[in-house]
């Protein structure tokens, strides 16, 4: 019989896994070298990208909308191929993105610990389910309901939490997120920053959150006027800049 009654929130905790040393000489995850991108004969979205991405990079992504951050990303991913240029990425880093529309491609049919162990079979055996169930607690994903509740009938930040369990799986060194607040209450934010401050992977957000971006990004960096480029202000001083006029 389905579980339609979602279960009653408990204290929100997210616990990412550790990824381990991707490069012990200190490469690169990803590097922008001189990179331009545009879509097709159209006019260039941005030029000039230079900077490098490691496994203690909090990065920030800014811009306005339309500015190019997605397409950035998509670019950073290999989604994409610059004009000119290179983005470059380390042969053994392991990525994973969770898109702005996340929660429309999860399969509102599916539940959570089904949906986990049909991307993930694994070997098939109950061992292998056990530790997929183990992981699904890290994410709050845990008990006799939430596993095998329809994901249509999950919150928002629950859904968040499935995206993100999904993504974690096979302990990223780099997790690149594109609006990951917009369905979240003020609980699971909280414990995004408290993972990501603990995570031993570099993260990579575009993300208008004052709170995500000054608890846990070191540095900014803007889309506009066919740039990239770093800012070193705080995120409060960037949106004060916005409200101006001056960025």
């Amino acid at each position: 019989e389905d579980v339609k009654e979602v279960e009653a929130e408990k204290a929100t905790v997210l616990m990412f896994p550790d990824p381990g040393i991707c490069d012990s000489l200190g490469n690169a995850l990803l590097r922008f070298d001189d990179a331009s991108f545009g879509y097709g004969d159209g006019p260039v979205l941005f030029s000039g990208v230079s900077f490098s991405i490691d496994q203690s990079s909090r990065i920030a992504i800014l811009g306005r909308n339309g500015a190019g951050k997605s397409t950035l990303l998509k670019v950073l991913l290999g989604k994409l191929k610059p004009r000119v240029g290179a983005c470059q990425q380390h042969r053994g880093a392991r990525i994973q993105y969770i898109a702005q529309h996340h929660l429309e491609a999860l399969d509102g049919d599916s539940r959570p610990l089904k949906l986990a162990l049909e991307r993930y079979p694994g070997d098939g055996s109950n061992s292998h389910e056990l530790r997929m169930r183990q992981h699904l607690g890290h994410f709050g994903l845990s008990g006799d309901v939430l596993p095998h509740q329809l994901i249509r009938t999950l919150s928002g930040g629950q859904k968040f939490r499935v995206s993100l369990a999904l993504a974690m799986w096979e302990k990223p060194h780099l997790l690149v997120m594109d609006e990951p607040t917009n369905h979240l209450d003020m609980e699971t934010i909280d414990a995004l920053v408290k993972a990501i401050e603990e995570f031993k992977g570099g993260v990579i957000v575009v993300s208008h959150d004052e709170h995500l971006i000054s608890s846990c990004c070191k540095e900014l960096r803007v889309v506009a006027n066919r740039r990239v480029s770093q800012y070193n202000g705080t995120i409060a001083q960037y949106k004060q800049q916005i409200l101006k006029g001056k960025a």
